[in-house]
């Protein structure tokens, strides 16, 4: 199944497992929009949904950060929300957003996905589990069902495609800049010795440490050609002439 388009909107979250812990099957009695019974849903893994119709019952939503950067997290949707956009149960919401404050709404975004991400979610039989069916019959009217497991079971969460992706060329760049780091200054080091050598010869042998005719001599000496000597030659004239001049 293709994957619908992503919806983006605010995230919150809702403590259905902390309400079923202190009422137990007693919230039979006042199921979600859908009409499930929490007993038979894995309470750490479902969501209300804005605007949602009957067709949007049992319909599994992957839903993760706005832009992608954190886990991608499967839950269910069994309840209408009054507000824009999600209101998920607390610990799907702490997977998504890892590190931040749960009281805090966060901006986020969910598509419809494959029913089979949320196959560990609804443990009854029909009609309570349907995908797109809204159950109208009251809680007695159903059969017995035994306690759905509660907690984020494997499949609940995933990286998200965009987040890998992100992270594949974020490590990308990484590596680049720090193998280019590496370049630069090795041709950086390696520029800094040879103008080292560079300034070291030159300073070595600069006319302007020669003083009399026989210090120019000595500098050139019998084959000028010969000498790692940089000589500047009209310089170097000058100063013999002083020299013949004092002389």
């Amino acid at each position: 199944t293709i994957a619908a388009q992503w919806s983006t909107g605010l995230c919150t979250f809702h403590d259905y497992e902390g309400d079923y812990n202190r009422f137990g099957k007693a919230l039979d009695n006042n199921p979600g929009w859908c009409g499930i019974r929490y007993s038979v849903l894995n309470v750490a893994r479902i969501t209300a949904m804005h605007g949602i119709s009957a067709s949007s019952c049992n319909q599994c939503l992957e839903f993760s950060a706005a832009d992608g950067s954190g886990p991608s997290v499967y839950v269910l949707v069994v309840d209408q929300k009054g507000a824009e956009g999600l209101d998920v149960a607390q610990s799907s919401f702490a997977a998504a957003f890892p590190g931040k404050n749960s009281l805090d709404p966060e901006t986020c975004r969910w598509r419809i996905v494959d029913p089979s991400k949320c196959g560990k979610i609804c443990y009854a039989d029909d009609p309570e589990c349907n995908v797109g069916e809204r159950n109208i019959l009251a809680p007695a009217q159903l059969p017995p069902a035994n306690q759905a497991p509660i907690g984020l079971n494997v499949g609940a969460v995933s990286s998200s495609s965009s987040s890998t992706t992100s992270s594949t060329s974020s490590n990308g760049a990484s590596n680049s800049n720090s193998s280019g780091g590496s370049t630069s200054g090795s041709n950086l080091a390696s520029n800094i010795q040879s103008n080292s050598t560079l300034n070291s010869t030159a300073t070595t042998t600069t006319p302007a440490s020669v003083q009399t005719v026989g210090q120019a001599f000595q500098i050139i000496g019998s084959n000028p050609f010969q000498s790692n000597a940089f000589i500047d030659l009209p310089y170097l004239y000058t100063i013999l002439l002083l020299a013949l001049l004092i002389n």
